[in-house]
């Protein structure tokens, strides 16, 4: 008697089923299990991995895709310099990548740690007024309008006077120009009584403006008050929180003086007409640029578009100065692939006031050269001494020339650079003339051996001054 095995299907075996395949039903009925061979092709189609397992292996494989070494690329550094006000995002990322070649790592010392040769042509002469007196001379010549506030600067840019210089160009990058732009309200500044007078819409605002005045003095002298009684009542042997108390209090008064005559000085200016409707013209100058300078309008009234006006508005220069910087940029972007930095461009006297709290080399003479349009500053700090010294070479050949009045600023990894607008320099009587403007001769020192000290006559014993009067100026009657 046979027993009967069952049969094996191997690869090479033909299908038990000839002809296309009917699909059965999705659920079978209920019954026994079939425990023949099933041919391929007619059973249970294999399901695919759910969707739950993918995300569980990716929650694993990410994490370890991420620890290990070199896997990821960490980020670009941010610019060391905030970016223009308002830049469009596709101009933004084109500046933040030109700053980065600017500003990226050569390997060797740079700035002021790299060894350069400094041509003559760029060092101070033996009488170092010199190098201003040469750029008075010239804005004298030329008989510029040298503007005193934002206002003054936006008429020049309206009259066409200045020309604009993009964020980045062919082989130069805007860096830093304007950072110190603030969103205060716009003022007139009088440079012969070193205030401001803000601008304001309506003779309303002058009028409101003057009550915060007052209610801001008052405030300051019930504080001065609370100040005085606690130290009055504070033990003379604390002398030093008595000492401290003492110091609050001269603050304050001096912040109350301060006001005081900031409420007098405005008050001069909008009840007298003739200062009033001047006030009103240089209001309406800003309110002109805001609508017709290109690209955007400027609402006054909001601090970030008063800081992203006045940013742009130093971003102008003179067109014979912008001609000469365009220059200088593309011989050191053709020679080493980079942008050429840019820092400073034209200036108001008013911003070169503030910029003096922050950069000493910042001139505080009556016809500071920024403010003429013609002159501008290069960054070196992140250069190598190569290309310093082919940028130098090139600023020195240009001054050999007779085109810029130039000098390396070595505390600072500068280059100022002034250009002449006629592209000669002034006149030799000219220069002579501007040297009692910059600063009078300083008288010789007397010269001593080594290690001995000059003889001093001896000092006179002076008075001592008159006691200043205790009552605060704009209060008496």
């Amino acid at each position: 008697m046979s027993s009967k095995r069952p049969i094996r299907l191997g690869l090479s075996d033909p299908p038990a089923q000839v002809g296309p395949i009917r699909p059965g039903p999705r659920a079978s009925a209920p019954g026994p299990r079939p425990t023949g061979p099933v041919a391929r092709g007619t059973g249970p189609r294999p399901r695919p991995p759910s969707r739950a397992k993918w995300l569980f292996l990716a929650v694993l494989l990410v994490p370890l895709v991420l620890l290990t070494p070199g896997s990821r690329r960490e980020p670009p550094p941010p610019p060391s310099v905030p970016p223009p006000v308002d830049l469009p995002t596709t101009e933004l990322r084109t500046w933040t990548s030109e700053v980065r070649r600017a500003e990226e790592a050569r390997g060797e010392p740079t700035g002021r740690r790299a060894h350069v040769v400094v041509p003559a042509a760029l060092q101070h002469e033996a009488d170092r007024r010199m190098f201003l007196a040469v750029q008075v001379a010239e804005s004298q010549e030329q008989d510029y309008e040298l503007p005193e506030d934002d206002a003054e600067l936006a008429a020049l840019v309206r009259d066409g006077q200045m020309v604009e210089v993009p964020p980045f160009g062919d082989g130069y990058v805007l860096y830093g120009v304007g950072a110190h732009a603030g969103s205060e309200p716009f003022a007139h500044f009088e440079r012969s009584l070193g205030v401001e007078i803000p601008l304001y819409d309506h003779y309303l605002d002058f009028e409101e403006a003057d009550d915060a005045f007052d209610a801001a003095v008052t405030e300051l002298q019930e504080r001065r008050a609370q100040v005085t009684a606690q130290r009055a009542r504070t033990s003379r042997r604390a002398a030093r929180q008595r000492r401290a108390l003492l110091g609050q209090m001269r603050a304050l008064e001096q912040r109350e003086g301060a006001l005081i005559r900031q409420q007098e000085r405005t008050a001069e200016f909008y009840e007298d007409w003739e200062r009033r409707r001047m006030l009103a013209g240089k209001l309406h100058e800003l309110e002109q640029v805001a609508r017709e300078l290109g690209g955007r309008e400027y609402d006054l009234r909001l601090p970030r578009d008063r800081r992203a006006l006045r940013g742009r508005l130093l971003t102008f220069l003179r067109p014979e100065a912008r001609a000469v910087m365009q220059q200088i940029a593309a011989e050191y972007a053709a020679a080493f692939d980079r942008p050429l930095p840019v820092t400073s461009l034209v200036r108001s006297y008013r911003y070169q006031r503030e910029l003096r709290r922050s950069n000493p080399n910042a001139t505080s003479i009556d016809l500071p050269p920024h403010s003429t349009g013609l002159a501008f500053d290069l960054l070196t700090r992140f250069m190598s001494a190569t290309e310093q010294q082919f940028l130098m070479n090139v600023v020195a050949r240009l001054e050999e020339e007779g085109r810029v009045e130039a000098l390396r600023e070595g505390n600072r990894d500068h280059l100022h650079v002034f250009a002449f607008a006629d592209g000669t320099p002034p006149a030799a009587s000219s220069i002579a003339r501007s040297l009692e403007l910059v600063a009078p001769p300083l008288p010789a020192r007397p010269r001593t051996a080594r290690g001995s000290r000059a003889t001093r006559a001896p000092a006179t014993k002076l008075p001592p001054p008159p006691a200043a009067p205790r009552s605060l100026p704009g209060l008496s009657g």
